[in-house]
């Protein structure tokens, strides 16, 4: 299992008056967007093993627990996707670096 952080985190972004302004990065819908980019080419398939990641994303509060397989799921579409910038940096390092977890069996 992989041990994803998904606690909230500041980016930076520049107003229409090219002001600096601080703003939490949206890291959920920003996984989100990921994992359904059009990139990737979901069949029906994928698409709802997709929709089943996202629905844990969505619950998951300060850490986000993936099996290898779905955590897979979501470095491979990390590698796929183009466009990503400055901003998405933390999300990158989160999943890529995730800590391997062994959960133990009651």
């Amino acid at each position: 299992m992989r041990k994803i952080n998904m606690r909230e985190f500041k980016v930076s972004i520049f107003n229409k008056d090219m002001s600096k302004q601080e703003v939490d990065y949206a890291l959920k819908d920003s996984i989100i967007e990921i994992i359904f980019n059009p990139a990737l080419k979901l069949n029906g398939t994928r698409l709802l093993k997709q929709n089943d990641l996202a629905k844990k994303v969505l619950d998951a509060e300060d850490e986000l627990l993936l099996e290898d397989e779905e955590y897979n799921r979501l470095k491979d579409a990390l590698e796929k996707v183009e466009g990503l910038g400055k901003n998405d940096v933390i999300l990158v390092e989160r999943v890529i670096n995730a800590e391997k977890v062994e959960i133990q069996a009651k």
